[in-house]
């Protein structure tokens, strides 16, 4: 069980492995609302409860490109703490 749901600034917000949905496809939704809980669905199943979630981007950022393993998807993917902390500092 996934959400993807689009933010702000074109970012894809992901959310897996959840028990239960409380929001439909194409709802607005507020910062407040609960949108589903955690679980272990998927190839989870049976593991302790929890949540993947990650932070995508559909307009490539070229420039966070490195040579490390798998650097070119650093062009697609954000650390969500750092996104997180970011938010709280502001």
């Amino acid at each position: 069980n996934i959400i993807a749901m689009l933010g702000p600034k074109w970012k894809i917000h992901y959310y897996a492995h959840l028990q239960s949905i409380n929001v439909s496809i194409g709802e607005f939704v507020n910062p407040s609302q609960i949108i589903g809980s955690i679980g272990d669905s998927g190839n989870e199943k049976g593991k302790p409860s929890h949540l993947h979630y990650s932070i995508i981007t559909l307009i490539p950022y070229f420039w966070r490109w490195d040579n490390s393993t798998q650097g070119w998807k650093k062009i697609f993917f954000f650390n969500p703490s750092e996104m997180l902390l970011k938010k709280i500092t502001q």
